[in-house]
């Protein structure tokens, strides 16, 4: 609901999501492999983007923003991790695409384990360094930084994050409703 409720704010409010549910379940029905070889592709443009926009935006860091992670304590780390991992459906999805897995089990959920985090990493320190305690207020953060940052005429990269947040619900909504 970010694009009704940010980008598209005259729009209806199930314009968007039936739009996208039909496209989701056009993708689960095409199969894992198709949806796959779609992420995979699209991964590359999300990547790029997020990328992008985190190098336009370097020169506004302001690193005096950035706290310790530890700044409240190392049980305070534990829980945010254990919720991140834990209140998703990803860890679901894996048991469920388990058998289906040839090679390395862990190995595979590891290297996807350690890109994940590093790409968060990145995400959240950019947040930290162009908005500081500003982030905290936000309802989405890098949307916002997204909206600061300019390439050459491209005043405003927000269009662009929309679109790979978009990309990313696509992938993750058909593979789930594919299991």
């Amino acid at each position: 609901f970010v694009v009704t409720s940010t980008v598209q704010t005259n729009q209806s409010i199930w314009f968007f999501p039936i739009l996208m549910m039909g496209a989701v379940c056009y993708g689960a029905v095409k199969g894992l492999r198709a949806i796959f070889r779609a992420g995979a592709v699209l991964s590359f443009f999300c990547i790029a983007a997020i990328l992008a926009i985190v190098i336009v935006l370097f020169p506004r860091f302001e690193f005096l923003n950035i706290l310790s992670p530890f700044y409240d304590g190392l049980g305070q780390v534990g829980y945010s991790v254990t919720m991140l991992t834990f209140s998703s459906m990803e860890m679901g999805a894996f048991l469920m695409l388990a058998p289906m897995v040839k090679g390395r089990l862990i190995k595979t959920y590891v290297w996807y384990a350690v890109v994940s985090a590093l790409f968060l990493f990145v995400v959240f320190f950019t947040v930290m360094a162009v908005l500081g305690e500003y982030a905290t207020l936000q309802m989405f953060p890098f949307y916002g930084v997204a909206g600061v940052a300019q390439i050459g005429e491209l005043s405003n990269l927000s269009a662009l994050e929309a679109a790979v947040w978009m990309i990313g619900v696509f992938i993750k909504s058909a593979v789930y409703l594919h299991l």
